[in-house]
């Protein structure tokens, strides 16, 4: 019985065990950024340093904030049956701005993905992506 107690306790102290990288962009935070009037210093003001930043010849501009979480499901955490029933559920995000030469926003694109894994290997992929802002 005490095994059982600590396995359960175990499993839910490392329920909340997972992984994040990048910087993540909200909705209201995308809201604030308007085509033909934001510029470059103030998207990267309002949102942080982006995690990748192109400059193409011509003088434009094409940054992206990249955003990835997963976690544990806390059945993975389970002896034994862990192995079968247990897995990660993760979530992407990646936000490209486009500036123009003067440095003015010219166009963003917005992309997500959900995946859902199990140790048995399967896994399971959604993935969607936004039209552009007109």
């Amino acid at each position: 019985m005490r095994f059982m107690v600590t396995v359960v306790v175990a499993a839910i102290a490392l329920a909340g065990c997972g992984a994040t990288s990048g910087t993540k962009v909200t909705d209201e935070q995308l809201q604030k950024l308007e085509v033909g009037k934001t510029t470059y210093t103030e998207a990267v003001a309002l949102l942080g340093r982006p995690n990748y930043d192109t400059v193409m010849s011509g003088g434009k501009r094409v940054v992206t904030y990249a955003y990835s979480e997963f976690k544990a499901r806390p059945e993975t955490f389970i002896p034994f049956a862990g192995a079968f029933v247990g897995g990660s559920d993760g979530h992407s995000q990646a936000i490209t701005l486009a500036f123009d030469k003067d440095g003015r926003l010219s166009d963003t694109t917005s992309s997500s993905s959900v995946t859902n894994s199990s140790l048995m290997g399967g896994s399971h992929t959604t993935a969607t992506t936004a039209a552009p802002t007109p």
